[in-house]
């Protein structure tokens, strides 16, 4: 038995046991060589820096911003992340072409394959499956070697089906990972603007920090002498000590909160070294405070990348519905093949065949309720979790917009405690004589003035990063063109180019990409809530992207307010806003309110009512009633 395997053995088949052996074996764990660590992280940090131009002359603002765009490490992972999903997209559509597969082969066996024909019935009329004598006419139809070939053409209906979905799903997820580049380019020009900006002005105030602290040194020294001579009381010396300790170490504060923004710039830049001058410019005057802020609420929920983002998990996930739907679908398939065989016992060598066959899995169509309730609760997951997102997003532009104010209001303090302490040191200045009481003055004076520029430059920085978050907040879009493959110095005049066209303003023109807004005409039946209702009614309204106006046209909603109230009772009264296009549909709004309502009251009621009803009035434009 054991010569008849080894001889039936092919030489083949035991070269491909032995390297499968071989194999298994080198599947053992084999941890990093120390060596090969070392040579990673040296080929990282010359890989991270080789393809940089050196910084030769002081870094504008617009080079800076230039060179974050051109090598900052995060924003180039997101431009390969871009490209790979656009790769992924084109390789998704070869998916929807028919299959054509070119085969060819070898088979071999040890021995002949053969068979022994019996008749169906027997000459008693015995079947096949009975004992009959074996006739030993054994014969085969098949060589024991032989090489195979085939051309074969298919097309599977239900497969491309789920192929156009995906590759549909495939674009959407290119135009995700778009939106996301876009938001890391408004953040990042947003951070490298605040560290220039800091940065530049630890730049400008570091020699005037050193000589006061210089200054304040010997102050301290020259007091504790005069403190010895007697010619200053200890009490005089010691609270002009703890005076001036105190500017120092403040001055000292401030002076590191500025010296971190250059650590931070060389960062966002990509630079190997953060030792670089920044050329100077000249401060720009503050924009005003915004008033229009639901004009910008609209403009954010309209430009923000997240909520785009979130717009098209939407259609994904719609998508993904339909493909496991279509997967409930009959199953149509077609296939074309030309086959080759050089087996010599047949005989035709090559033949063509074609095929055609119709299946329909029908557990598949017991799931597809179930698959549609499924579909539904993610497109309403998808909806809630892009309000909540909405929400977070005017909230966070209110907060920008309050910032700013916050933060201008800074700067103008700032500024009147550096003309204070400014005037302060020239008086010393002025009246300096021998006296030690004076000069120390002037050392202290100097240091507190010192101080206060430190703090109005760090209040200038805070006031320009504010505005520029409203900015961001807003989903701001730079046009800085083309980045890759222009020199450096092309790439920042493009930057300046951009930057002067888009952020001297808000972008509230971007409205302008949602249409005009419906316009909607009041009415009061009644005055029992005076004109506070009727004004949170309009504000309301003009949060939620309508127009109220005071003249009658076709294409004007009529909506008519009404206020109903109930007797009140234990210090409260139910009250019930009645929302009615005239003539036509109506919606309510009910809620409870004390017994004397105030003007405020009334206000805040009217606005709830129009914001828990604003998909009816919608719905009512829509449907060309007005």
């Amino acid at each position: 038995m054991s010569e008849f395997f080894i001889r039936s053995v092919r030489p083949g088949s035991v070269a491909l046991a032995a390297l499968v052996l071989t194999g298994c074996s080198s599947l053992n764990p084999v941890p990093l060589a120390e060596q090969a660590v070392r040579d990673r992280a040296a080929a990282d940090r010359v890989a991270m820096f080789n393809q940089q131009e050196p910084i030769t002359a002081a870094v504008t603002l617009e080079e800076a911003i230039a060179r974050a765009l051109k090598y900052n490490l995060d924003l180039r992972l997101k431009k390969m992340e871009s490209a790979v999903n656009g790769q992924l997209h084109e390789v998704a559509r070869y998916d929807l072409l028919p299959n054509l597969v070119v085969g060819a082969g070898y088979t071999d066996r040890s021995n002949y394959s053969g068979g022994d024909g019996r008749p169906l019935y027997g000459p008693r009329g015995s079947r096949p499956d009975e004992a009959l004598p074996r006739t030993q006419n054994f014969s085969t139809s098949s060589e024991m070697g032989r090489k195979l070939g085939s051309v074969e053409f298919s097309w599977n209906v239900l497969d491309f089906g789920v192929s156009y979905y995906r590759a549909k799903q495939r674009a959407d997820e290119f135009l995700i990972v778009q939106e996301r580049k876009r938001r890391v380019i408004q953040t990042m020009v947003h951070d490298v603007r605040f560290a220039f900006l800091r940065a530049l002005a630890a730049q400008n105030l570091t020699a005037e920090a050193e000589n006061v602290m210089r200054q304040a040194e010997s102050a301290i020294e020259l007091s504790r002498a005069a403190e010895r001579r007697g010619a200053l009381p200890v009490q005089t010396a010691l609270a002009y000590q703890r005076a001036l300790v105190d500017a120092v170490a403040l001055l000292n504060t401030r002076r590191h909160e500025l010296d971190f923004a250059r650590a931070e710039l060389a960062a966002l830049m990509s630079s190997p070294t953060s030792q670089f001058r920044l050329a100077d410019r000249a401060e720009q005057a503050l924009q005003p405070l915004p008033s229009n802020l639901a004009l910008l609420e609209d403009t954010a929920l309209l430009n923000r990348p997240e909520l785009r983002e979130e717009d098209l998990r939407r259609r994904i996930s719609g998508d993904e519905t339909r493909r496991q739907l279509m997967q409930a679908f009959p199953n149509l398939s077609f296939g074309l093949g030309v086959q080759y065989d050089s087996n010599r016992l047949l005989y035709n060598n090559d033949w063509v065949e074609g095929s055609a066959r119709l299946s329909w899995n029908l557990l598949r169509v017991l799931s597809a309720p179930e698959v549609r309730k499924a579909g539904e609760r993610q497109l309403d997951a998808d909806d809630a979790r892009r309000q909540a997102l909405a929400m977070a997003i005017m909230t966070q532009t209110r907060i920008a917009v309050l910032r700013y104010g916050l933060a201008r209001g800074d700067l103008e303090l700032a500024q009147r405690s550096l003309e204070v302490d400014d005037r302060a040191a020239a008086v010393a200045r002025a009246g300096v004589s021998s006296r030690a009481e004076t000069e120390l003055e002037l050392v202290r004076v100097s240091a507190r003035a010192a101080v206060s520029r430190y703090q109005r430059a760090i209040a200038y920085a805070n006031a320009q990063a504010a505005y520029a978050r409203i900015q961001h907040s807003l989903g701001q879009e730079f046009d800085f063109g083309d980045t890759e493959s222009p020199a450096l110095a092309d790439v920042a005049r493009q930057v300046g180019t951009a930057l002067e066209t888009s952020e001297a303003r808000l972008p509230t023109v971007l409205l302008a990409k949602a249409g005009p807004r419906p316009k909607v005409q009041l009415f009061l039946d009644d005055q029992q809530s005076g004109k506070s209702l009727l004004a949170g009614v309009t504000e309301g309204l003009t949060r939620s992207g309508f127009e109220v106006v005071q003249t009658e046209a076709a294409d004007v909603l009529r909506l008519q307010v009404s206020l109903r109230m109930d007797q009140p009772a234990r210090g409260l009264r139910r009250a019930e806003v009645v929302l009615s296009e005239v003539g036509k549909a109506s919606t309510r709004y009910t809620a409870t309110l004390p017994s004397e309502p105030l003007e405020t009251t009334y206000l805040a009621m009217g606005e709830a009512a129009v914001t828990a009803n604003v998909g009816h009035l919608r719905e009512w434009i829509a449907k060309g009633n007005p």
